[in-house]
């Protein structure tokens, strides 16, 4: 009885930790950042909705705000990332 209770609760460790490093490896898109990341303090936005020159503003604008609400801001990589995603979804 005990040596298959160790053998249920390993397994479960070890399917624990399978999910965990899965998670780890999963690839996050623009579209992931601009959806989590823009939905923390308002409605999600219509990428498609501004040009793109609205959306540079926007962007920083949002980073000013963010800095002054204690929020951690986009780092580089993720500015890049969503501010290239608005440029290829945004109304031309």
């Amino acid at each position: 009885m005990m040596s298959r209770m160790i053998l249920i609760t390993g397994l479960l460790l070890l399917s624990i930790s399978v999910s965990a490093e899965e998670a780890v490896t999963q690839t996050v898109t623009a579209e992931d950042i601009f959806n989590t990341r823009c939905t923390i303090c308002h409605q999600r936005p219509e990428p498609d909705m501004l040009s793109p020159m609205q959306w540079k503003m926007i962007l920083n604008l949002m980073q000013i705000r963010m800095k002054q609400a204690g929020m951690p801001q986009l780092n580089e990589k993720e500015f890049e990332m969503v501010q290239t995603y608005l440029m290829q979804k945004a109304e031309q």
